[in-house]
């Protein structure tokens, strides 16, 4: 049975999902379906504009944090990730809050035959994190944190409710995501590093002492060429670009 999201009143939760796209197309129609039978409110955003997209998911929930019956979590569903479950919505939400989470992000496969995922661990060097492979996720717990933790935007769920920063500021009021790129010379090699929005959203939480949680607890598929699963182990064991200092 769906769970319903209560609205109005004291204690009462409300999930805004922000659905960005790059043109309004989607793989995952049936998943949106579920949040609306759990009470969820959707705002579609179409844009060419990656990061400008997923900011104005996030100035949406913000916005109505004010409203008569005020936004409370933030869910981030992309167009190309597709929950296998029909209860995947109830399977996340449980695990947030079982977990204490103010950040749970859903560990999704890169859409390469490697096996990689966007969930990575700091390496010392900004652009080299190390990913985590499917394998490793794995085997390692149903949901998890760590200091260096690196997180995936793809499906995540966001506590907006308050946690000041150090500064004693709503920490939800600092974030912008953002992709940063440079161009360098490694080893005679001219080379072009990305730092993808996902991950700069990561250490802009981890500077405002806001922690990250990772979860596998809900089976997805990123479709591109064909579906990429979380939940089965294939691929590369570990990641063979990571950084190591040499």
């Amino acid at each position: 049975m769906a769970i319903r999201v209560m609205v109005g009143g004291s204690g009462s939760v409300k999930i805004l999902a922000g659905l960005p796209s790059y043109d309004g197309q989607r793989w995952n129609g049936s998943a949106i379906s579920a949040l609306h039978r759990s009470g969820v409110d959707t705002f579609e955003e179409s844009r060419s504009l990656l990061a400008n997209v997923f900011n104005r998911c996030w100035v949406e929930a913000l916005n109505r944090r004010k409203s008569a019956f005020p936004v409370t979590h933030f869910l981030m569903l992309h167009a190309d990730i597709i929950p296998i479950a029909t209860d995947w919505f109830e399977q996340l939400w449980r695990e947030f809050n079982d977990n204490k989470c103010k950040v749970l992000s859903v560990a999704v496969p890169i859409k390469t035959e490697a096996g990689l995922t966007s969930t990575a661990l700091e390496s010392g060097n900004l652009w080299r994190p190390r990913r985590l492979t499917v394998t490793e996720i794995l085997d390692r717990p149903v949901t998890w944190t760590a200091p260096d933790l690196l997180v995936n935007t793809g499906l995540m769920l966001v506590d907006l409710r308050e946690w000041r920063d150090w500064r004693d500021e709503p920490w939800v009021e600092k974030i912008c995501f953002t992709i940063n790129d440079e161009i360098h010379e490694e080893n005679g090699t001219w080379v072009a590093e990305v730092e993808p929005e996902d991950w700069n959203f990561s250490r802009q939480c981890r500077a405002l002492g806001v922690p990250l949680h990772v979860t596998r607890r809900v089976g997805v598929a990123h479709v591109g060429n064909k579906a990429f699963h979380n939940d089965v182990k294939w691929g590369v064991r570990t990641d063979p670009r990571a950084w190591t200092g040499e």
